[in-house]
């Protein structure tokens, strides 16, 4: 009985088109993506604008990445270091059925950047450029960050859910 219901299941998953579990395409594989562009940072009382670069890793098999080094530039900016590497990059819109779908929304996990953090940041992903946006009123523990990172070197990054 147990494998029976076992077996109606699965069936009745495959037909619908739904899945238990789904993995995000990083394509191309194998591949070192770099981004820049200016971000604003907020906490408490203090607000700078800062040249960011963060370095994208995709695996062998185009399943996963990361973000596997970062920096924020120089002088004030440099009160928040980013830490705690690798961030991993996970789809969260849109989410399947169907797969295969250009993602819109990220979520880059475990993010330290000097006070701010560690937490998860929620950035819009956009195909052309390609570039990543943090807009107004993301929040990273009790810092405000905003901004535009367009890839600015290696082979141009997709990301589907």
């Amino acid at each position: 009985m147990k494998n029976a219901i076992l077996g109606l299941t699965t069936a009745v998953l495959a037909l619908s088109g739904l899945s238990s579990a789904h993995a995000d395409t990083f394509t191309p594989p194998s591949s070192t993506s770099v981004f820049t562009g200016t971000v604003g940072f907020s906490s408490g009382s203090l607000t700078l604008s800062c040249t960011m670069t963060v370095t994208i890793i995709a695996n062998g098999g185009g399943t996963d990445a990361w973000v596997s080094a970062a920096t924020l530039g120089s002088g004030l900016c440099s009160l928040f270091p980013p830490t705690n590497f690798t961030w991993n990059i996970d789809v969260t819109a849109p989410l399947p059925p169907p797969t295969g779908v250009t993602a819109t929304q990220i979520k880059v996990a475990n993010v330290q950047a000097g006070p701010c953090g560690p937490g998860d940041l929620l950035a819009n992903w956009n195909s052309s450029g390609p570039s990543i946006t943090f807009p107004i009123g993301t929040m990273l523990s009790s810092c405000r960050i905003q901004g535009t990172l367009t890839q600015s070197s290696g082979p141009s990054l997709a990301i589907t859910n």
